[in-house]
């Protein structure tokens, strides 16, 4: 982000490609250095971003303030409304919950669809009496495949149910306090 100041006009946002614009019979070097870039009265804008708690967002750029010889600019803090700090936890939360799982030292596939194929694949064995070290080719989060179990997807599933129990209660401990840290696992 840059800022021109030409004859006490401030230019903001300012930007490399509009410099090249207002000067197309020049032959602008593909980058330009903070001293080339002086000489066109255009120079580097630093963007603070303050720090917030998990009810406020970022708001608006404030306008740039020359300081110490630095322009920079800083983006106003928005408290957000409690529906909007409880959507984004529930969002997060949800987003855990059918995230990949490490179990037997692989990732496994646990959203819906992982977990309905798990389902499918064990009552299958189950219906025709299988034994339970019969093993099947699975396809693994990363796209490999790994010779498993019936016992190996049951203990997937039950990793499964525990972490939903951690992450329940990790959101039941976050909402009931005053939701000023981020939700988190």
């Amino acid at each position: 982000m840059y800022i021109k100041t030409s004859n006490n006009v401030i230019d903001f946002p300012f930007s490399i490609a509009k410099l090249k614009r207002e000067n197309p019979n020049i032959s602008f070097p593909k980058t330009l250095s903070d001293s080339q870039l002086e000489e066109f009265e255009v120079y580097p804008v630093i963007v603070n971003i303050p720090e917030m708690s998990a009810s406020q967002a970022l708001g608006v750029l404030t306008f740039p303030e020359l300081v110490e010889g630095v322009w920079e600019v800083t983006y106003t803090v928005i408290n957000l409304p409690p529906e909007e700090v409880l959507a984004k936890a529930k969002s997060l939360r949800d987003q855990e919950i059918v995230a990949d799982i490490f179990v037997h030292e692989v990732s496994w596939q646990v959203d819906d669809r992982g977990r309905d194929n798990m389902r499918n694949a064990i009552e299958t064995a189950h219906r025709k009496e299988l034994p339970v070290d019969t093993t099947q080719a699975w396809i693994l989060s990363d796209n490999s495949i790994r010779y498993t179990t019936v016992a190996e997807l049951e203990e997937v599933l039950n990793q499964y149910t525990l972490r939903i129990g951690e992450i329940f209660m990790s959101y039941t401990l976050w909402r009931s306090g005053d939701k000023l840290l981020p939700f988190s696992i």
